[in-house]
């Protein structure tokens, strides 16, 4: 498995597990990012969610189509897993300005 890192606006390394998006996902709560490859073979987050089950918002779903690979923080608390969404969210758009 692999894993990547991203720094939240609080200064929080939060570790991903990494997945190709046509995998077939558990029923598990957490945060997770729809990722793609740059030209330099970066991986850049491209989007930031949250759900109650990766099961249900990413397997047959067309919200993640076109993205190479899917990153996954597993977590059951409905409130950490919006601040933790919302902490990465606020790097992303501060890196966009």
């Amino acid at each position: 498995m692999r894993t990547l890192q991203w720094i939240g606006n609080s200064g929080t390394t939060y570790v991903f597990e990494v997945y190709p998006s046509d995998l077939r996902f558990n029923r598990a709560p957490g945060v997770y990012i729809l990722c793609g490859e740059t030209p330099e073979g970066q991986i850049e987050a491209l989007y930031v969610g949250e759900t109650r089950s990766f099961r249900d918002c990413l397997n047959g779903n067309k919200v993640h189509l076109g993205f190479s690979e899917v990153a996954l923080l597993p977590c059951d608390d409905p409130a950490k897993r919006h601040r933790i969404r919302k902490d990465l969210m606020q790097t992303r758009a501060e890196a966009a300005e």
